[in-house]
């Protein structure tokens, strides 16, 4: 019965989705290959490049803290996938049905289950489930080929957000749990966590659609997602360029009406023809001022500012690095980040200041793992921090409107 669950997309628009995808791979938008790679996920379940021959035994681990201590929320989100038929609730978690799952299955992994906070809910204390396959070993056993591929959609808003453009902002709904999952790869799905927040009531679910932690996962929405704006291309639904930040989209143009009535009709056409749905509250109008992947970008100065309270925050992050004498490789991942988010408000050039987090980093892979910093990393923290705080958190995205300096 479990079988039936695996559609991406609604059943009543699967034979619509084949139709305009085969016509598009006709009109040169679409690749033969990509093609087959979504026909192929969306009828028999996608594998994320796992390769099920390097999964031996039978690996579970406990939940880590984080997600315990959000039980409510975590939970809620565990129901939510279950109401939607992208997890299954196979039961009380007792001994004798892990014994039959391992009786069942060849191998299988109980991966541990985290929680971060989430961007829209953050000041309600809202947690979002998160998933560590890389403990269990799956990502290690995931044939990244052809799925790994580049963020550069910060240079091609810079390049497409032009002098007085409008922009607006759209965000996929629920973008990874679309892709459904191959049977082959359930085993290594598996979790453990309290039904309906009860501490007492531990149930055993199964994911058979992709989650958040899978190394593959990102790679093969890509491509799912590529093909889904190719086809709408092809039947002149967008016309306007449009960049693609994972689940993320931005649409610009110099006619705001036209703008919001694209994305629009690209909304209506993802529903109906596709079965990708958008998340409507999320949503913001073309505007020649607007947020977008954590920058205000305002096409009338060409300019792109952080929000406040990121330049708050950070500016305490870099006070900390500097008191401390040695940081995890997971601080040290975060702390290069918010540099680099930084650096991108600072003419070019600056991101030579993040070299050497980045080569404090080389040589650890675990989390935990600890380092002294040196006192280059310290300087160049300082002088991020110097920066910040001289321009505020503002920079130019484009420097279309300098006039060329006289010459020295």
């Amino acid at each position: 019965g479990i079988l039936t669950l695996c559609f991406a997309v609604p059943v009543d628009v699967y034979g619509s989705f084949m139709e305009v995808m085969w016509r598009a791979v006709q009109r040169g938008y679409v690749r033969h290959n990509d093609a087959t790679f979504v026909a192929d996920g969306l009828r028999y379940g996608f594998k994320l490049g796992v390769d099920t021959t390097k999964m031996r035994g039978h690996r579970q681990f406990n939940n880590y803290k984080s997600s315990v201590g959000a039980v409510a929320s975590v939970s809620r989100a565990i129901q939510e996938r279950v109401d939607s038929y992208k997890t299954v609730d196979l039961g009380p978690s007792t001994s004798e049905l892990e014994q039959a799952i391992r009786k069942y299955f060849g191998s299988s992994c109980i991966f541990p289950m985290g929680a971060v906070g989430k961007s829209v809910e953050e000041y309600q204390d809202e947690k979002r489930p998160t998933d560590d396959h890389a403990r269990t070993g799956l990502n290690a056993a995931t044939d990244m080929k052809g799925l790994r591929y580049g963020l550069d959609t910060y240079r091609a808003i810079a390049e497409g957000f032009m002098k007085n453009f409008y922009m607006r902002v759209s965000d996929v709904k629920g973008a990874f749990p679309i892709l459904p999952l191959h049977p082959a790869i359930w085993p290594y799905f598996l979790f453990r966590f309290y039904k309906g927040g009860n501490m007492l009531a531990r149930h055993l679910y199964l994911h058979v659609f992709a989650d958040f932690g899978a190394a593959g996962t990102p790679g093969t929405f890509k491509i799912f997602f590529d093909v889904v704006v190719l086809m709408a291309r092809s039947e002149r639904v967008l016309t306007l360029p449009m960049t693609v930040y994972v689940d993320d989209l931005q649409l610009f143009g110099p006619e705001r009406l036209s703008i919001d009535a694209e994305m629009e009709n690209f909304h209506y056409f993802g529903e109906n023809t596709c079965g990708v749905f958008f998340k409507w509250l999320k949503d913001r109008k073309a505007a020649q001022c607007q947020l977008a992947l954590g920058f205000w970008w305002d096409s009338r100065t060409l300019t792109r500012c952080l929000v406040q309270e990121k330049v708050d925050s950070y500016m305490f992050a870099f006070g900390e690095v500097l008191t401390c004498k040695t940081m995890s490789l997971l601080e040290m991942q975060q702390t290069a980040g918010k540099m680099q988010r930084a650096v991108m408000t600072f003419p070019k050039g600056a991101a030579c200041l993040i070299v050497s987090m980045f080569a404090l980093m080389c040589g650890l892979r675990l989390p935990w793992q600890r380092r002294r910093t040196t006192r280059t990393v310290r300087r160049d923290v300082a002088t991020v921090m110097d920066l910040l705080r001289l321009n505020l958190g503002q920079g130019y995205y484009s420097f279309a409107d300098f006039a060329l300096g006289a010459a020295v």
